[in-house]
């Protein structure tokens, strides 16, 4: 099978014509990439906006990364049968109507369900990126397209709190955490505009069937395995989730097992199971589930501790972002343009060790000093930020190095789909971890917290009922209430004294804090996975990273054409 594209090296209008479509995919990506980020930003003002509970929080984070994650794979399969553009261009605007909903969203699960289209129509639109760059330009350009694709992914994540930050706290037009989502709309109906005048399409020469059956065990697998972790707590735990979960493993099992048996039959299937025999592809793919996982649960955690621990802003809590938003431009520019080229997989490896070491500065800083300053966290950040630069750009390029053009969507499918699912499953299970060390702390902080607040209440001269009202008061915040956010901006800000104000704020302080600490250390342990998954990597020269087999015969090194 072979790609209906234009050639690479096609000079004049038509090369012009590659740049301006590579422009246009490119913002497409960033959009996505906003959104996840800004999304992450606004969570407490949704939260309180819409009166919603910790697993709605979830589930607007995590179900976003869910649908995309789930229909990625189909998303690479259509690019290659209906042609990339076309499907790049339905996709977005599939995004763009499901952002105007999840705007217009007026309960908890109105904007649950726009943010799952929205994933749907991102799954379609984003893997047509990676394909158009795979596609449209040579091997030796892939270089430099991909770093131009590693330094938007910075420039979003520089931008993304920051901009969720200040158009909550400006509060256009009283939207309030609206206007994350209707920022979407001009973006797309651009992207949808140009795209239709400069892309140019490319498809597979023949036509591969779909495949309903494949695409309908991975999302039912997949819903089985992250749905009832992010609701099993909220629920209690049920006999459904378990069961749930437990029936995952078979359909995966089943999943592959089909797949398996509509190459041999039909020669075409959603994944294509011979990728997985390619080692870079394989442990690529790996690496890259592990180093979404690890950065989706932090800033949930993060976002979390600092605006509803701390009592942050939003523009607080993405002007503090910064730090980590620049190192990761500027790393991974680094990191296609110097430090791979000169060290292969070992700079990778620093890289996942620079994360780890941010994450348990990170740690530090926050069991050694009670309320952090922006300043404070300035070196664990960078450290977090560089050490994903060095790991994300190069990455792509690594896992796609053997993938051949006519796989080339669903190959790109499916490195995307593994990430999303790694950054659903992250947030998934942290979220169990952090949500019930948020409660367990938090009562445990309150313990000692109490006489002093009963001696404080009486010095000021309370007895009695009052007294007792405000203990009570106390405890019901810091106790019965501490994973019910909603519940407590209701009952807990008003009523109280100064005093007891005072406490309970020291004692959510005091309780996030050890639930982010307990959050990071089970994160650098999936950093240390990670690394021991880089050193599985094929060793392989700085040209070996963006070309294919037939391109690293001796005396063909790719290097000087790279630079």
């Amino acid at each position: 099978m072979a790609i209906d594209a234009v050639p690479a090296d096609t000079a004049g209008a038509t090369s012009w014509r590659r740049w301006a479509g590579l422009s246009i995919v490119l913002v497409a990506s960033f959009m996505d990439l906003l959104d996840v980020n800004v999304v992450n930003v606004a969570l407490p003002s949704l939260q309180q906006g819409l009166r919603a509970t910790y697993a709605t929080v979830q589930l607007v984070a995590g179900g976003y990364t869910l649908a995309l994650g789930i229909g990625l794979i189909t998303g690479g399969r259509l690019g290659d049968i209906y042609g990339h553009k076309r499907m790049f261009l339905v996709g977005t605007a599939a995004f763009v109507l499901a952002s105007l909903t999840c705007a217009c969203a007026q309960t908890p699960g109105m904007l649950i369900g726009g943010r799952l289209v929205q994933g749907a129509g991102a799954a379609i639109m984003i893997p047509q990126v990676l394909a158009f760059i795979h596609v449209r330009f040579s091997q030796e350009e892939l270089g430099r397209v991909v770093s131009i694709y590693a330094a938007i992914t910075g420039v979003a994540s520089v931008s993304g709190p920051i901009l969720g930050g200040l158009l909550i706290g400006w509060n256009p037009f009283g939207l309030e955490w609206r206007t994350i989502f209707v920022m979407n709309v001009p973006v797309g109906c651009a992207a949808i505009a140009l795209g239709l005048r400069y892309i140019d399409e490319s498809r597979a020469d023949r036509t591969a069937r779909l495949d309903p059956v494949g695409m309908g065990l991975a999302a039912v697998a997949l819903t089985a395995l992250l749905f009832p972790i992010v609701q099993g707590r909220q629920l209690s735990w049920p006999v459904w989730c378990l069961v749930a979960m437990g029936a995952s493993v078979p359909l995966a099992v089943a999943f592959v097992s089909y797949e398996r048996r509509r190459i041999r039959r039909e020669g075409s299937a959603l994944v294509a199971v011979e990728l997985f025999s390619r080692r870079s592809f394989s442990v690529g793919i790996i690496v890259q589930f592990l180093f979404q996982c690890a950065p989706a649960a932090f800033f949930l955690a993060w976002t979390i501790y600092l605006q509803f621990g701390l009592g942050w802003s939003a523009v607080h809590t993405g002007l503090t972002a910064i730090p980590f938003g620049l190192a990761v431009s500027l790393s991974g520019a680094l990191s296609m343009r110097v430090t791979f080229p000169r060290y292969g997989r070992l700079s990778m490896a620093a890289g996942v060790v620079a994360t780890a070491t941010g994450m348990l500065g990170y740690a530090w800083l926050v069991g050694r000093v009670a309320y952090p300053s922006s300043w404070e966290m300035i070196v664990p950040l960078t450290l977090i930020g560089t050490g994903l630069g060095q790991v994300y750009a190069p990455l792509v390029n690594v896992t796609l190095r053997e993938v051949p053009p006519q796989q080339s969507g669903s190959a790109s499918g499916l490195i995307n789909a593994i990430a999303q699912i790694g950054s659903s499953a992250g947030i998934a299970a942290i979220g169990i971890l952090l949500f019930s060390a948020i409660g367990t702390q938090t009562a445990s902080a309150a313990r000692p917290e109490a006489p002093v607040v009963r001696t404080q209440l009486a010095a000021s001269g309370l007895s009695g009922t009052d007294l007792e009202h405000q203990l009570a008061v106390f405890h019901r915040c810091t106790v019965v209430l501490a994973d019910q956010p909603s519940q407590q901006a209701e009952s807990c800000e008003r009523g109280t004294t100064p005093a007891v104000a005072a406490a309970i704020a020291r004692t959510r302080a005091a309780g996030f804090e050890q639930a982010f600490q307990e959050v990071l250390w089970c994160i650098t342990g999936l950093l240390a996975i990670a690394l021991l998954c880089i050193r599985a990597l094929p060793h392989q020269s700085p040209a070996g990273a963006a070309s294919a087999p037939r391109a690293r015969r001796p005396g063909r090194s790719r290097i000087p054409a790279r630079k």
